[in-house]
């Protein structure tokens, strides 16, 4: 698998933080687009102006539940409960268990999805009222994959989750944790896109007038 590396270069004059989004994936039942819910991947917090750090990508995905206590749009995604590697290039399907540890108690691999994805199949354990969430995760450094999309979990269905490379960087107030509301995000950031590139490294470079820069190496 790939392994993408994006360097952030705080020129704009002031200390600033930083959060890193992946381009979320789509998540899909049985062919229908399904409401979700974003999360920020990866966070640099309190960069000094003329300073850089670094955030890697190692291309892969995870699949993760949690049972959620709120609705989802209100707040960010808490941490998973369960986390289980999902390989896309061999279109894996994890099977999902409902109630109990652990979460996902096998996979087919190849499964059941297209080529790029991976799937999550419920079964009838469960009902909508047990709050189930499904959803993606990536590493990002720390020891638990970041969530990055979600979507409500029902019984007896076929989510397909399929990843993107692509990443947004943006100055955020508080990037104390990776794990934050997208909705924070101020409008001015950078796109980093390296589908069909032979580069894997980017360096995103904030302006003293707070504009974006992109340099792929």
């Amino acid at each position: 698998m790939a392994t993408y590396t994006i360097k952030i270069l705080n020129q704009s004059g002031a200390m600033k933080s930083y959060v890193a989004f992946l381009q979320p994936p789509d998540i899909e039942d049985r062919g229908v687009l399904q409401q979700v819910y974003e999360n920020a991947w990866a966070s640099v917090d309190r960069l000094t102006h003329g300073s850089f750090d670094t955030v890697t990508y190692t291309e892969g995905a995870y699949a993760y539940q949690i049972q959620q206590t709120e609705p989802l749009d209100q707040g960010a995604i808490p941490e998973p409960r369960d986390v289980t590697a999902g390989d896309s290039s061999s279109n894996d399907t994890l099977a999902f268990a409902g109630a109990g540890e652990p979460a996902f108690v096998g996979m087919s691999s190849p499964g059941q999805p297209q080529n790029g994805s991976f799937s999550i199949g419920s079964n009838t354990n469960f009902t909508p009222a047990s709050n189930f969430v499904f959803g993606s995760a990536s590493e990002n450094g720390s020891s638990i994959p970041s969530p990055i999309k979600a979507s409500a979990g029902l019984p007896d269905e076929q989510y397909t989750i399929t990843p993107i490379v692509k990443f947004y960087v943006a100055d955020s107030a508080d990037a104390s944790s990776p794990v934050c509301d997208v909705d924070a995000a101020p409008p001015a950031y950078a796109a980093i896109d390296f589908t069909g590139r032979p580069e894997t490294t980017a360096t995103v470079i904030q302006e003293a007038n707070g504009a974006y820069t992109v340099v792929y190496e």
